[in-house]
């Protein structure tokens, strides 16, 4: 039994991560998976009151019980099972039943990845969007909200950048930026966390470009020339080539609000992988969002303060959500396969 357990959690972390950060550690017991999160392993700008990693344990989550079915296994899964050590995550048991058949979604585990490339203009088809939302219609205080609508994504992919104008006019920001790109795979194998520099489909000038503005002064000093404004603009014409966005809007914003998310959005992610769809998470500025909502101290100025909110009540907006919190915005479409994929490590058991 631990041996398949093990398979299992070898495949289950396949899972994403803001900044591949892979925030998690396990125990087994006689016939359950015990999921801890490493609390300061991702971005601790971005990811606000750790929202960020409890939604990548829902999609680790979401992995073990998909994969669980290839062992005709059912699983219970309990989240937050002690209320005194938030760190504890989930403990899944699993159940032998031969009533149990395989999903098919086991086989996307570990071919999905980001896709950060222009999308054709290939329109997706009527029975995938069907498909993902019936998962949307699954989540627990949540809901899908898509839009096809060009002008309408546009409008969403110009307030999105809004994030990359804060990174690379904010030193903060812009230091954990460039400290989690890595630049060769020796490098990624050394590091903890960190995402190759082809994994951010940049033109190869411009990676020779970031090698200098990874320095803050020197960025600093070409902002006011217009390089931040110049990079958001290339990055808006990318994400508007989508011929659909999605969001997952949450009636709250609790961890456990932030784990049912990462759980429904893995689904349509590996939904998406089988199906041949690329797909790409944009979600930093929703992130941002959170933490000047709360009145949180922020490291950027009053100024991308009030622009990052106008660009999240856009976004609201285009999508009609509500007053709900977006716990994740995607896009996705068709493209070319991605020049590299961002590294997994085994998973740590103890």
């Amino acid at each position: 039994m631990k041996k398949i357990l093990e398979e299992i959690l070898d495949k289950a972390a396949y899972a994403p991560s803001g900044d591949n950060s892979q925030p998690w550690w396990f125990t087994i017991g006689e016939n359950n998976i015990d999921v801890h999160l490493v609390p300061g392993r991702d971005n601790p700008i971005l990811n606000f009151r750790l929202s960020g990693s409890y939604f990548a344990h829902g999609a680790l989550i979401r992995n073990i019980e998909i994969l669980a079915s290839a062992h005709q296994f059912r699983t219970e899964t309990t989240l937050l099972p002690d209320p005194e050590d938030s760190n504890f995550v989930a403990r899944i048991h699993f159940y032998k039943d031969a009533t149990i058949r395989k999903d098919p979604l086991t086989l996307a585990i570990t071919d999905r990845c980001t896709n950060r490339k222009p999308y054709a203009s290939k329109p997706i088809p009527g029975d995938f969007i069907t498909e993902i939302r019936n998962i949307g219609e699954r989540i627990q205080s949540g809901k899908l909200l898509l839009i096809e609508d060009k002008a309408k994504i546009v409008s969403v992919a110009n307030s999105l950048v809004v994030m990359e104008r804060t990174a690379l006019e904010t030193k903060a920001v812009h230091q954990l930026f460039f400290d989690t790109i890595v630049w060769t795979k020796e490098e990624e194998a050394a590091k903890e966390k960190g995402l190759h520099i082809k994994t951010l489909e940049l033109p190869t000038p411009i990676q020779g470009l970031f090698r200098i503005i990874r320095h803050w002064n020197i960025a600093n000093a070409l902002n006011h020339i217009g390089l931040s404004r110049l990079a958001a603009k290339g990055n808006a014409k990318a994400y508007a080539t989508a011929p659909l966005m999605g969001v997952i809007a949450m009636q709250g914003s609790s961890t456990e609000d932030y784990i049912r998310a990462g759980m429904a959005f893995q689904e349509i992610w590996l939904t998406a992988t089988a199906r041949g769809v690329a797909l790409h998470p944009v979600a930093g500025l929703l992130y941002l969002t959170q933490r000047i909502l709360s009145n949180e101290e922020c490291p950027w100025s009053e100024k991308h303060s009030l622009r990052i909110i106008d660009a999240y009540k856009n976004i609201q907006t285009n999508f009609e959500t509500g007053n709900t919190t977006l716990a994740m915005l995607f896009r996705a479409g068709y493209a070319e396969e991605p020049t590299a994929r961002a590294g997994k490590r085994p998973p740590v058991i103890k």
